[in-house]
């Protein structure tokens, strides 16, 4: 399978660890944001942007849905619920992410990192005022669902932790106020110091993230 990726995107990276902690070998295709907007590539994901899989003559987009493919492809393991609840609570957390937490978190990658360190722009002040407003109650009630649980699910590591996980790979960098919620970082802790998370993260990425 080949995974046409860039590198230190936080979707790329919660593929590349989902795929790590099944086992699973990608072939990976880096991919500048630019050449994401070519026609060959948009041929593949006509979003114009990573990661895309392809397996065989199937290409897939979204990061979730990667995630969930590949979680399929391997027998054995607690990332894919089996029972209806749990796949349904899977589902809740996974949806939220995209929903809520994920827009929520962007906000502060991109005004403290994409736009000052790639773009060299100035960070939007009052973006990151509403990103504050907005981020708070969601972190409020993640904190409250992990204050007695060891991840999102319960005792077993799912593919919810990755999803939820993603945007956090940069919180230190982006200024993510996490400091109010213990749950939210104890349960972090625990993502970042799985080895498949590890290996995900590139080299080019700062040490500082890495080292958790």
């Amino acid at each position: 399978m080949k995974l046409y990726t860039h590198p230190p995107s936080p979707n790329c990276i919660k593929v590349m660890a989902v795929a790590n902690q099944l086992g699973l070998t990608l072939e990976q295709v880096s991919m500048d944001p630019a050449d994401c907007k070519k026609p060959d590539y948009l041929a593949r994901n006509p979003n114009g942007k990573v990661p895309t899989l392809q397996d065989d003559d199937y290409i897939l987009w979204e990061s979730n849905a990667i995630m969930v493919y590949l979680a399929q492809k391997v027998r054995g393991h607690s990332l894919l619920p089996r029972t209806a609840r749990n796949k349904a609570e899977l589902w809740r957390w996974m949806s939220w992410s995209m929903g809520h937490w994920n827009p929520a978190t962007r906000t502060f990658l991109y005004e403290r990192m994409v736009r000052p360190m790639i773009m060299g722009q100035a960070t939007d002040e009052e973006a990151l005022k509403r990103a504050e407003a907005a981020f708070h109650p969601l972190a409020a009630l993640l904190d409250r669902h992990l204050a007695d649980k060891t991840f999102v699910l319960g005792p077993k590591l799912s593919l919810a932790d990755f999803a939820l996980g993603a945007n956090l790979v940069y919180s230190g960098m982006a200024g993510i106020p996490l400091e109010p919620y213990p749950g939210i970082r104890a349960w972090y802790d625990r993502i970042a110091a799985l080895p498949s998370w590890q290996e995900a993260i590139p080299e080019m990425v700062p040490a500082e993230v890495k080292a958790r």
